[in-house]
């Protein structure tokens, strides 16, 4: 299982209060050698609603020097890619002189000037190291493998759980720092969103607080991440598990309440997901051995292919009740659940309380065979 820190590098229209209200625009002059005369476009995408938030395009002249002139909301990641050329410049844009300068054969390495956010982004990409990481994740595949060849599923639970607490703390001496550092910044909420999406729920909360005391407290994406924050401080174990409502393979309305009584794992997964289907196997050993004992799963799919959903099912022989409604990233219950990753699961007790999380392999079996 490889680890993957995740940045929510969004940008966010709107109408924002006075302490962050838009006062001017940004420039963008850039300097590419070798693209003289060339198409260069310069976008920002909101990855979760799949739509273009700002999208513009220049011809450079025969130095390979171009303009752009816009305004931003807020602050947020935009690329720049010039036509029939592979990679992109990444910038984090905001109000402000901006200048970048480097290769048209290597984009991703040009120089960006003027952005006090994309210094923020530079220092933070330092300090996060990718070698380290790197060096860690190739550790943690080589002990993983050489446990699953042994078949020493134990083991392979260790590995992942060392190797996750590495990086946890890891990731949390550099946060804390960015954010002593930084506390005003829109990339500084990225950073922390981190956190929120490896469950560091109490580091979390306790750094956005910093950022919620300066003007980037205003930022859409920071009032976003502390909404999805809290949510996901409810569902801390013990908390009790929303009850939803979602149609069935056939249409039949299915909800959480009516398993009351019941052991419940709920399940977030979807056909196209890899890491979801290898843990099928699981589901289903765990399922036979329990499910005459007062145990059952509800999966809920974050599939928008309703053949390609039950085409899955079929495939994998899942025999307990499924349900979607079939928005993908947008289903109901996945907001309600704050998921931004599948597989993810929530086991629920008979009162409806959630007892674990985020179960893998052959950790469900055993924590049932606890609670039976």
């Amino acid at each position: 299982m490889k680890i993957i820190g995740m940045l929510c590098l969004l940008l966010f229209p709107g109408i924002l209060t006075a302490q962050v209200k838009v006062k001017k625009g940004f420039t963008l002059n850039g300097n590419l050698t070798n693209a003289a005369n060339r198409m260069v476009y310069l976008n920002s995408q909101n990855n979760t609603a799949k739509k273009v938030l700002y999208s513009d395009s220049t011809l450079t002249d025969a130095r390979g020097r171009f303009m752009f002139k816009g305004a931003v909301a807020e602050p947020g990641l935009f690329s720049l890619t010039v036509k029939d050329i592979k990679g992109r410049a990444t910038i984090y844009m905001e109000n402000a002189a901006i200048l970048l300068e480097g290769n048209i054969d290597s984009l991703k390495k040009a120089a960006v000037k003027g952005s006090r956010e994309d210094m923020i982004r530079k220092e933070w990409e330092v300090l996060d190291d990718p070698i380290a990481k790197k060096r860690l994740t190739d550790e943690m595949v080589k002990n993983y493998e050489a446990a699953a060849e042994r078949r020493d599923t134990t083991a392979m639970v260790l590995v992942q759980e060392r190797s996750l607490k590495i990086y946890m703390d890891d990731l949390a001496k550099k946060t804390k720092t960015i954010v002593q550092k930084y506390p005003n910044s829109a990339m500084t909420v990225d950073v922390i969103s981190n956190l929120v999406d490896l469950e560091q729920n109490q580091l979390a909360d306790n750094l956005l607080k910093e950022v919620e005391r300066t003007p980037a407290g205003q930022f859409t994406k920071t009032k976003v991440l502390r909404k999805r924050l809290n949510i996901r401080m409810s569902l801390s174990i013990g908390s009790k598990a929303p009850d939803f409502v979602q149609p069935d393979t056939t249409g039949k309305l299915i909800s959480l309440s009516s398993m009351k009584g019941k052991y419940v794992l709920v399940d977030f997964w979807a056909s196209w997901c890899g890491p979801c289907r290898a843990e099928n196997p699981y589901l289903l050993k765990a399922y036979a051995k329990f499910k005459d004992k007062g145990f059952t799963i509800l999966s809920v799919s974050l599939d928008d292919n309703r053949k390609a959903w039950l085409n899955a099912v079929k495939y994998d022989k899942l025999l307990w009740p499924q349900v979607s409604d079939l928005k993908a990233e947008e289903n109901e219950v996945g907001k309600s659940y704050a998921i931004r990753g599948i597989p993810a699961n929530f086991l629920i007790d008979p009162q409806g309380k959630i007892v674990a999380k985020n179960l893998r392999g052959d950790q469900l079996e055993k924590q049932l065979e606890k609670l039976f």
